[in-house]
């Protein structure tokens, strides 16, 4: 289970609740579900290209 005080924790929840929220209204359509995947694929980078950075020096 991942813990959500970690920022990965923190987005996973977000992600979950909006996914049940839009699973009770109509669904999402695919271009929301896309919008979402590529937020998520830029968090993860942007938070490999800092931790990158930190291991670098």
């Amino acid at each position: 289970m991942t813990d959500p005080a970690a920022p990965i924790g923190f987005v996973l929840a977000v992600l979950g609740v909006r996914a049940r929220r839009n699973r009770s209204e109509r669904g999402a359509s695919a271009v929301e579900w896309a919008i979402i995947a590529a937020i998520g694929v830029g968090l993860c980078i942007m938070a490999a290209g800092v931790l990158w950075a930190v291991l670098q020096d």
